[in-house]
């Protein structure tokens, strides 16, 4: 894992943590789409996944928001324990650790509730493949998007056909283009 994509997953785990916290499900949208935004330019799985569990926490928070059982509290506070671990492991550096916990929350997800696991398991895919779309129109290719995420082109480009993403998407400027790549290269 390159080091800018470790620190910008370390700082932007403390949000993610925070926002489920507060069971606040706007907040981890906002945060899977910038994750998904540093994703395209790394092109790296790591940034992926964490969108991807940031996403279904969303939808999951915003489908059980006000839900006060006990198998909610312990699914919450499960969470948020694999979440704070997964970042204390990245911080020391220890990815095997890292990426074993992450493993560890796509199964808590899938397990939440044995009725609902056929409705979370679609969450996580609808989450990919829409992130995967991001991705999409940030100019990676399809075939790389889909191996990065770990779906099917047609399912991907299933979904693409149905909405209108690229579209009503305008193209940058040369301009806009040239100062993003010196943004990104420091040169501004």
């Amino acid at each position: 894992m390159e080091q800018i994509v470790k620190k910008r997953i370390i700082d932007i785990s403390k949000d993610i943590i925070d926002a489920v916290a507060k069971k606040d499900n706007v907040r981890l949208k906002v945060i899977s789409n910038y994750t998904i935004h540093n994703s395209s330019i790394f092109q790296d799985e790591d940034s992926i996944s964490i969108a991807t569990i940031t996403y279904s926490l969303s939808n999951i928070i915003e489908r059980y928001k006000f839900t006060e059982t006990k198998q909610w509290a312990e699914f919450h506070n499960n969470i948020i324990t694999c979440l704070k671990d997964a970042r204390k492991e990245l911080i020391k550096d220890n990815l095997g650790a890292y990426k074993n916990i992450l493993k560890d929350i796509f199964k808590v997800i899938e397990n939440f509730d044995h009725k609902l696991a056929i409705y979370v398991q679609e969450v996580i895919e609808r989450s990919k493949i829409k992130k995967g779309s991001a991705i999409l129109a940030h100019g990676i290719s399809l075939g790389r998007v889909a191996e990065i995420l770990g779906v099917s082109s047609w399912d991907l480009m299933d979904y693409i056909g149905k909405t209108n993403v690229f579209e009503t998407k305008k193209s940058p400027s040369v301009k806009q283009r040239l100062n993003l790549t010196r943004k990104l290269f420091g040169l501004i």
